[in-house]
């Protein structure tokens, strides 16, 4: 676990690194757990706001892929 210092009015975020595109060829890890399993590939990290400005959650997609647009509903799911 690695702790990554998102800026100093937010806490450390406690994450773990996997492996996820080698050479640009997309990469999985396999478990039983199936919260261990990761979407293979680059990925762009989005934190969606409230319209209070509060955060609401944390959107990840695939590099390349439309970026969320302000105002427009999106559907998320957790795996």
């Amino acid at each position: 676990v690695t702790l990554l210092m998102s800026c100093q009015a937010q806490p450390a975020l406690g994450m773990v690194y996997k492996l996820v595109q080698v050479n640009e060829k997309p990469r999985i890890k396999l478990s039983q757990d199936i919260s261990k399993v990761t979407i293979p590939g680059a990925k762009e990290v989005y934190r969606l706001l409230g319209a209070d400005g509060v955060p609401l959650c944390d959107l990840l997609i695939r590099a390349g892929e439309v970026s969320p647009q302000v105002g427009r509903r999106l559907l998320c799911r957790h795996p």
